[in-house]
């Protein structure tokens, strides 16, 4: 994770212990440490533990860092029998340099905001 601090409710309308309780049910730690790809865990952190931004405002992923990743981990998920959540399906999710959206890395701005990258 590029960043420190999270926002919540995040993208699942969850409080920090309701997603934590979240990513140990559903076997995401493994999910992660399976190495399937090097997207996946920016971009469950970008759903479940999105950063500190402007209060209220939350970055939607970007579609294509949520296709890599999923595509690349399919075999795994399917294997540790893992449902995501609906909020993360990758077709309800901003195209990439149609609108300002998390393509895999977080800069912070000079008030210490953190912003996307790029796909604005």
């Amino acid at each position: 994770m590029s960043y420190t601090t999270a926002q919540f409710p995040n993208h699942l309308n969850q409080n920090q212990e309701d997603a934590k309780a979240w990513i140990d049910a559903n076997d995401l730690t493994k999910l992660v440490q399976s190495g399937c790809s090097p997207d996946i865990g920016p971009l469950l952190c970008s759903f479940l533990a999105p950063p500190c931004n402007r209060p209220g405002r939350l970055v939607k992923p970007c579609k294509q860092l949520c296709k890599r990743a999923t595509k690349a981990c399919k075999a795994v998920i399917r294997r540790l029998r893992i449902n995501l959540h609906p909020v993360m399906a990758c077709r309800q999710l901003p195209k990439d340099r149609t609108q300002k959206c998390f393509d895999g890395s977080w800069k912070r701005d000079t008030s210490g905001i953190y912003e996307p990258s790029s796909g604005h």
